[in-house]
C-alpha cells in the first residue's frame, strides 16, 4: 500500500484533520443552536463559573466543562438571581433561554465559543482512531477508517454540538483500547492507565456504563484463549485462578475509574452547590423513581431502594459526589425507560422500534460505505465457507481461540459493537442514530481490516511453463488493482457525498433514502430537525423585506422573539390559522409538522386540535400520502418550511 502514495502517512492524517476540522468549524457557524444545547449550554457554564451541579445533573459533565471553560473569558452575564436557579428544580431549560437570549448576552457568540470544546473533541478522537488504526492495519491502511470517520456526515453532524455523543465516542474508544493494551501487559501501570480512561468515559456519557459487561465478558474470553493455546503444564486449579485474578484486575480498574476521575470530578463540581438543595433537588427529581417513597419501617423495593439510597448520600459531605453521579444514572434509566414520541416510517409513535436504529443507520448511512459493508460482510461469509471446507475442525477450532489472545483490540471492540447494538435496538427511547454514534469508527475499523485482507492476499497458481506462470500472475495483480480502485472510489464518492452535503449534515440521508431534502419522511427529531436553522431564516428574513409578520411554531433552542422580536408570533397548530390574525405566513419545524399530521400508532393518543387540519386543508386540498407534508411556498434550510396563507 506505501507505494501508492507520495508523502509520509503523517502528513495524509494532517490533511484528514484539516479538512474534518473545516467542515466542523464551518457548520459551527452556520447552525444555530439545537434542541439539548439550551439546557447543556448553560449547565456547562455553571459548572466552570460556580462549581454547582444543579443543572442538567441527567448528563455526565465532560463535554459541558470543555465547552463552559472558553465562556470564561467572556463577560457574560448569568441568570443567578431567577427563580430557575435560586428555587427551581433541574430549571435548565428556562436558565438556557435566559442565559442565551434574555440577560443581554449575545447568544451566537456564546454558541460559538462554547463548541470549540466538542471540536476538539472530535478531532482527538480521529487522531485516537488513526492511532489505534495504525496499530491494527499499518500507516497508511489506518488513514482510511480514519478519513471515513472524520468525513462522515454523521460525525460532522454531531462533532460540533455541545452533546455527549461524540464525547462518548472518543472516550469509550479510548477505554476499550486501554483494556486491550492493559491485557498484554496485566501489571499495576496499566490497571491504572485502564482505569483512567474507563473514568473518563463515564464522564463522558452514562451509556459508558455498557463498557462493565464489554470488560468482564472480555476478560473471560482473553483468560479461556490463552488457556485453550498456552497449557504450559498448569492444573485447573492454577488456570482457575488465573481468571479469578485478572477479573479482580478488572475490578480494580473500574474502582480506579472511581477513585481517580469520577469522583474527583464530581467533587470538584459540587463545591458550590448548597447541600440542602442538592438533597431537596434530588428528592424532587426522583420522587416517582421506582414507585412511591418508602413509608417509615417499610421494606423498599431494589429501584426504590437505589432512589432512597441515592437520597440519603447528599445528606453526608463525602458521598455528596457519588450521589450526583447516581441521580444521573437513575435519571438516564428512567429516561430510557419510558421512550419518546416521535415520527418513524409513516407513523407517530411513543414506544420504540427494534427496527428504528438498523433502518436509520442504514438510511442516514453514505451508499459507498453500506456497499463496503456488504461485501465485506460477503467475504467473511465466503472466508467462514472456505475455511470449514479446507481446515480440519480442529485446527479452525485453533485458530478461532488464539484470535482474542493474538487481537485483544479487534476483540474487545468486536465485543463492545455487538452489546451496544443489542442493548440500543431493545430501548425504547428512539432519537436518532447519534444514540449508535460510538459504534460508527469501530464498524470502519473492521470494514477497512476485511477489505485489507482482500486486497493484499495475493494468490495465483504457478504454471506449467514460465508464460503461464507470468499470465497467472499478472491477473492476480490485476485483480488486486482493480480491488484498490474498487476501494478508492469508494471512498471518493464518500468524500463528494460530504461535500454536497455541507452544511447540512444533520439532515443527511442518502439517496435510497430520500437525500437530504426529503430525509425527513423516513424520520425527524435529531435525525433532521434540531432547530439549527434559525439563523438561516434570519437570512432569509432580511431578504424578504415584504414579510413584515409572521406565526411560527418553532422547534429547537432559538428564540424567536430574540432574532426577530414582535416581527415572530408564536404559534401552534391549535390557535388556528394564522389569517384570523392577519398573518400572511406560517413558519413551521419540520419535526413539529411530522409529529401532527402523519398517523398514529394505535393506542397513541393526539388531539385532533394539534394535527394541523386546517394548514392540510389550504395547502394540500387531499389527504396526505404516507410520509409526506403539504408543499412550502419557501423552504429554509432543510428544516423550517414557509406557508403563504
Amino acid at each position: 500500500m506505501k507505494h501508492f502514495f507520495i508523502l509520509p502517512a503523517h502528513w495524509y492524517l494532517v490533511l484528514i484533520l484539516a479538512l474534518s476540522g473545516g467542515f466542523l468549524t464551518y457548520t459551527a457557524i452556520t447552525d444555530s443552536a439545537i434542541m439539548d444545547e439550551l439546557a447543556h449550554i448553560p449547565a456547562g457554564y455553571s459548572y466552570v463559573k460556580y462549581l454547582d451541579y444543579r443543572l442538567n445533573p441527567e448528563h455526565p459533565p465532560l463535554v459541558k466543562v470543555l465547552s463552559g471553560l472558553p465562556l470564561l473569558t467572556k463577560n457574560i452575564q448569568f441568570p443567578d438571581n431567577k427563580t430557575s436557579w435560586t428555587n427551581d428544580t433541574n430549571g435548565q431549560w428556562n436558565a438556557g433561554t435566559q442565559f442565551l437570549y434574555e440577560e443581554g448576552n449575545n447568544a451566537d457568540e456564546i454558541l460559538l465559543w462554547s463548541r470549540i470544546g466538542p471540536i476538539l473533541i472530535t478531532i482527538l478522537t480521529i487522531l485516537l482512531l488513526y492511532w489505534i488504526s495504525k496499530e491494527i492495519l499499518g500507516s497508511y491502511w489506518g488513514l482510511i477508517p480514519t478519513a471515513m470517520f472524520a468525513i462522515s456526515p454523521t460525525v460532522l453532524a454531531h462533532g460540533h454540538y455541545v452533546t455527549t455523543d461524540i464525547a462518548a465516542t472518543g472516550a469509550i474508544l479510548l477505554s476499550l483500547w486501554l483494556y486491550a493494551v492493559f491485557l498484554k501487559k496485566q501489571d499495576t501501570k496499566h490497571i491504572v492507565i485502564a482505569g483512567i480512561g474507563l473514568g473518563i468515559a463515564q464522564v463522558a456519557k452514562f451509556s459508558a456504563v455498557l463498557l462493565a459487561p464489554t470488560l468482564i465478558i472480555m476478560a473471560v474470553i482473553y483468560w479461556l484463549a490463552n488457556v485453550l493455546t498456552n497449557n504450559h503444564g498448569y492444573t485447573i486449579g492454577e488456570k482457575i485462578k488465573g481468571l479469578v485474578r485478572l477479573m479482580a484486575k478488572t475490578a480494580f480498574i473500574g474502582l480506579t475509574a472511581f477513585i481517580l476521575v469520577i469522583i474527583p470530578i464530581y467533587s470538584i463540581l459540587v463545591i458550590g452547590y448548597p447541600p440542602e438543595k442538592q438533597t431537596q433537588d434530588t428528592t424532587t427529581i426522583l420522587s416517582s423513581f421506582g414507585g412511591e417513597p418508602t413509608p417509615q419501617n417499610q421494606s423498599c423495593t431494589f429501584m426504590r431502594c437505589l432512589a432512597d439510597g441515592t437520597i440519603a448520600l447528599t445528606k453526608y459531605s463525602a458521598t455528596r459526589p457519588l450521589a450526583q453521579y447516581m441521580l444521573g444514572v437513575l435519571m438516564v434509566t428512567q429516561r430510557a425507560s419510558g421512550g419518546n414520541t416521535n415520527y418513524f416510517l409513516h407513523e407517530v409513535s411513543a414506544e420504540g422500534s427494534r427496527w428504528y436504529f438498523p433502518i436509520v443507520y442504514i438510511a442516514k448511512e453514505s451508499i459507498p460505505v453500506l456497499m463496503l459493508l456488504i461485501i465485506s460482510i460477503v467475504l467473511v461469509g465466503n472466508n467462514i465457507k472456505q475455511a470449514l471446507q479446507t481446515t480440519p475442525i480442529a485446527n479452525l477450532l485453533k485458530k478461532i481461540f488464539q484470535y482474542p489472545a493474538k487481537h485483544p483490540t479487534e476483540t474487545v471492540i468486536t465485543i463492545f459493537a455487538t452489546i451496544y447494538w443489542m442493548y440500543s435496538i431493545k430501548s425504547p427511547l428512539n432519537i436518532g442514530v447519534r444514540h449508535i454514534l460510538p459504534t460508527v469508527p469501530i464498524l470502519y475499523l473492521l470494514i477497512i481490516k476485511i477489505w485489507k485482507k482482500w486486497i493484499v492476499n495475493i494468490q495465483f497458481q504457478k504454471g506449467t511453463t514460465i508464460v503461464d506462470t507470468l499470465k497467472a500472475a499478472g491477473i492476480s495483480v490485476a485483480k488486486t488493482y482493480i480491488k484498490i480502485l474498487i476501494l478508492t472510489g469508494m471512498l471518493l464518492w464518500m468524500l463528494m457525498e460530504t461535500i454536497l452535503a455541507a452544511p447540512y449534515f444533520l439532515s443527511y440521508f442518502n439517496q435510497f433514502a430520500g437525500g437530504i431534502w426529503n430525509g425527513y419522511r423516513v424520520t425527524t427529531d435529531s435525525n433532521y430537525d434540531w432547530g439549527q436553522d434559525m439563523g438561516r431564516l434570519k437570512k432569509f428574513m432580511d431578504e424578504h423585506p415584504e414579510i413584515t409578520t409572521f406565526a411560527i411554531d418553532y422547534f429547537g433552542a432559538g428564540n424567536p422573539s430574540y432574532y426577530f422580536g414582535s416581527k415572530a408570533v408564536p404559534w401552534s397548530s391549535d390557535k388556528g390559522n394564522p389569517r384570523t390574525k392577519n398573518i400572511s405566513y406560517l413558519v413551521v419545524s419540520i419535526n413539529t409538522l411530522q409529529n401532527a399530521v402523519q398517523p398514529t400508532k394505535d393506542g397513541f393518543n393526539r388531539a385532533e386540535k394539534d394535527e394541523y387540519a386546517w394548514l392540510i386543508e389550504e395547502k394540500n386540498k387531499s389527504t396526505l400520502k404516507p410520509g409526506m407534508v403539504p408543499e412550502p411556498d419557501y423552504r429554509v434550510g432543510t428544516s423550517l418550511f414557509i406557508y403563504k396563507l
